[in-house]
């Protein structure tokens, strides 16, 4: 797994999610729609993308959580 730095990135008030390309495990999980364990879960069976980040913190990428979201796999 890459490491990355930390960028703040705006947050979009109305959606709660950060504008950017990268989310949290938290942000991840209410993205969609899942527990935080899932998208843990996801990462390692390799169905999301994910850099890891200072003190071990992993970021996933905006565009694996669409992709996901799309193939209907938690409905």
């Amino acid at each position: 797994m890459d490491t990355v730095e930390l960028v703040e990135e705006d947050s979009d008030e109305e959606s709660g999610y950060v504008n950017g390309p990268l989310m949290t495990i938290g942000e991840a999980a209410r993205y969609i729609g899942a527990s935080r364990k899932t998208v843990y879960s996801l990462i390692e069976r390799g169905r999301l993308s994910a850099l890891k980040g200072k003190r071990s913190v992993k970021l996933v990428s905006r565009e694996s959580l669409e992709e996901f979201r799309s193939s209907g796999e938690l409905t």
